[in-house]
This record gives C-alpha cells, sequence and structure tokens, in this order.
C-alpha cells in the first residue's frame, strides 16, 4: 500500500529552491530557525502493520519501510489515497503510536530511548498536532486551541505571537484566529488577556 503514499516532493523542491533564491520568505523560516533543531522529525524505515493478533486476524500491512527527514525551516506534503497510511505515519511521527518496526527521532532524539512522561512533555513543546477528525475544545477560539499546550507551563503570554503567525501560516490567522463558536463551554476568563 505504501506505493500510494508520497511526499510532494516536486512541491517541496520547487519551495525550498525559490526560498534559497530570495524569491520569497515563509512565515515557517522565520518561526523555526535551523540553528534551534536542525532536524526537527525524522522518520527511519517505518512499518505499521495493524491485526494479526491473538484473534487470527491477518496482519494489514498499511506502511512499509517508509523514511522521512523533516528539516528546519521546511514544509512538506504527505499525500496519499484514502487509507494508504497518512494518518498512521503522522501518528506515529508525534508519538502518539509506535511503529511496528522502524525509528522515530525528535531532534536527534529516538523515542525508543524515552519514556512515556518524557514523549508527553517533548510532545507538547516540539509537535502540533490536529487530528482529521476535528479535536478541537469547542467554545474555544483556534488561537486557544493552539495556545492549550502552553498553559501548564504558564508560556501562554510567550508563546502567543509564534501561535498566531502558525495560524496565519495555515490561513486561520486575524478575525479567524480569535473567533469564538456560539458553544460557551468553556470560560474563557481563566485566559490571559491578549494585551497590545
Amino acid at each position: 500500500m505504501n506505493n500510494d503514499l508520497n511526499l510532494d516532493r516536486e512541491a517541496h523542491e520547487r519551495m525550498t529552491a525559490s526560498t534559497r533564491r530570495g524569491a520569497h520568505q515563509t512565515r515557517a523560516n522565520t518561526i523555526v530557525k535551523a540553528a534551534d533543531h536542525a532536524t526537527p522529525l525524522e522518520l527511519s524505515n517505518i512499518t505499521i502493520h495493524y491485526g494479526g493478533g491473538k484473534g487470527g486476524a491477518e496482519a494489514v500491512n498499511v506502511v512499509d519501510d517508509f523514511n522521512m527527514t523533516l528539516h528546519a525551516g521546511e514544509m512538506h506534503c504527505v499525500a496519499g489515497r484514502s487509507g494508504s497510511g497518512k494518518t498512521s505515519i503522522l501518528t506515529v511521527g508525534a508519538g502518539l503510536t509506535l511503529p511496528t518496526s522502524g525509528r522515530v527521532f525528535w531532534e536527534g532524539d529516538s523515542l525508543e530511548t524515552m519514556g512515556d512522561d518524557e514523549i508527553a512533555d517533548r510532545r507538547r513543546a516540539l509537535i502540533g498536532y490536529v487530528d482529521q477528525g476535528g479535536a478541537l475544545i469547542d467554545g474555544m477560539s483556534a488561537l486557544e486551541n493552539v495556545l492549550l499546550p502552553a498553559v501548564p507551563d504558564g508560556e501562554v503570554d510567550k508563546r502567543r505571537d509564534m501561535a498566531k503567525d502558525l495560524l496565519d501560516l495555515v490561513g486561520l490567522g486575524g478575525a479567524c484566529a480569535t473567533a469564538r463558536p456560539s458553544s460557551p463551554a468553556v470560560n474563557a476568563s481563566a485566559w490571559p488577556s491578549p494585551g497590545p
């Protein structure tokens, strides 16, 4: 099945080449500096199988020997038809599930060497992931949802500008970022004021 899954390498090469030539500067290049995180994510020989357990069900090979290295400031697209393993790769890369085989590296460190608490802490600090099911909290704006991982560390104000830049990058900036759904599911007074 992994033949249906590919990185849009041609688009990636066009974007990277034009950025090198100075044709444009993406916000991603200004948000994550290569000097800070040269290789934020690497997936090495990732294989993902489902099933094949004690119930006698035959294992389904979803992804086989997938490799990807993300360098700071680069943008990649994982594309493929429905059921080709895109979401499986993203959940493995985010440290939410383990691959059947292969290794996941965050900033050069293998997830195999980390305990659950360290993975959770580093995921909160390094990885941004929104599931295709729209796992957002009702009643909160897009900006508040993006800033939610910063609440336990008391870094909401410190990360607000970066969160706004990221929302702008994906087309959810401006008024869209701070608009709230009509459902008052969350008491907004718990959030620090946006300030100037």
